[in-house]
């Protein structure tokens, strides 16, 4: 989910189809670009996939920010873990 300025209607990708464990990565190039991917394996990655805005938004932010994850399982009768690394 996002938003591309600050009190923006949000938006969000789903991918279908992906094998657990899945990993996520968010990445701030130097112009203050942003761009998603994910990956099944953690070395190989695909851009996140959105036909609207591509795989890639530019945001403009100050060069400090507060990013965060969610994570939904979608069933009550079993526990979703998610863990940080390399931040």
């Amino acid at each position: 989910m996002f938003a591309l300025a600050r009190g923006d209607v949000t938006a969000n990708f789903v991918e279908n189809g992906l094998a657990l464990p899945h990993w996520l990565k968010l990445e701030r190039d130097a112009s203050g670009r942003f761009t998603g991917s994910h990956s099944g394996d953690g070395n190989i990655w695909m851009p996140v996939n959105d036909t609207t805005n591509g795989s890639f938004d530019t945001i403009f932010m100050n060069s400090v920010v507060q990013i965060g994850f969610a994570l939904a399982g979608n069933n009550v009768d079993k526990i979703c873990e998610f863990k940080f690394s390399d931040v």
